[in-house]
């Protein structure tokens, strides 16, 4: 789209490539690098393992659990 946008003259390269400007793309696309990279060497799985031993036996506890969590992630 880009490349097609530019050869064609679509319009000017600031109005073309304005969305990498945005602080939000950024972010998405580290989030989504991050994500990535901690499934690929295999943390998600370990953190998930000692979640599910952690939180399981009641519906309450884990209820209690994920919003304990929630609030924890907020100051991340």
């Amino acid at each position: 789209f880009f490349t097609a946008a530019m050869v064609l003259r679509l319009a000017p390269a600031d109005t073309v490539f304005s969305g990498f400007q945005s602080p939000a793309f950024w972010l998405v696309l580290s989030g989504f690098v991050l994500g990535v990279a901690i499934r690929k060497v295999g943390l998600a799985e370990r953190c998930a393992r000692l979640l599910a031993a952690r939180l399981t036996g009641t519906w309450w506890r884990m209820v209690a659990g994920v919003v304990a969590m929630t609030y924890g992630l907020a100051f991340v």
